[in-house]
């Protein structure tokens, strides 16, 4: 769970603020599009892996 904190911490903290996620998509240039697609895409992994972790939590009980 620390490790979950952790990235979150890394994932959300923008280089300006730590609400990266609040600007437009249409008032970002290039750079800043990509590095807001690797931050989603980063968040995106965390939920997948947090999501199969509880699973096999669940399965294995069962």
């Amino acid at each position: 769970m620390h490790a979950l904190i952790e990235a979150h911490r890394t994932i959300t903290s923008g280089t300006d603020s730590n609400r990266w996620w609040e600007t437009p998509f249409d008032q970002l240039n290039p750079r800043e599009l990509y590095e807001r697609y690797s931050h989603f895409s980063k968040l995106l992994d965390l939920f997948h892996i947090s999501r199969s972790k509880k699973i096999a939590t669940a399965s294995s009980t069962v």
